[in-house]
């Protein structure tokens, strides 16, 4: 298992730019083809939900909402592979969710409870 860790500094806030789960290319624990790689699930949704609007967002891979997309075959194991942008702004303390739509709609400007 793994730790996904996306942390900003103070006055600043994760936004979610890319996420796949999967096994998207040689490498991690894979050094040939064997017909299967490129099989990935497309779960920036999925990670916008728990970590954009956020200063910090921390959880381990693979978590069972990841686990049971099951995008590749059972004996190879996904990974997690992302990207964020850390963005100025605040957001609500009691804020659990933001939209894509909403962190846009107010950058540049800073939300003050």
């Amino acid at each position: 298992m793994e730790t996904f860790n996306a942390t900003c500094h103070r006055g600043e806030m994760v936004l979610i730019d890319e996420a796949r789960y999967g096994r998207m290319k040689l490498g991690r624990c894979v050094t040939r083809g064997y017909g299967h790689l490129g099989c990935a699930a497309d779960v920036r949704n999925i990670l916008d939900a728990r970590c954009s609007g956020r200063r910090a967002c921390q959880f381990i891979v693979p978590d069972p909402t990841l686990y049971s997309m099951q995008p590749c075959p059972e004996d190879f194991t996904s990974y997690l592979e992302t990207a964020y942008t850390c963005v100025e702004g605040y957001a609500p303390v009691d804020a659990i969710r933001y939209t894509r739509i909403l962190l846009i709609a107010i950058l540049p400007t800073r939300l003050t409870v």
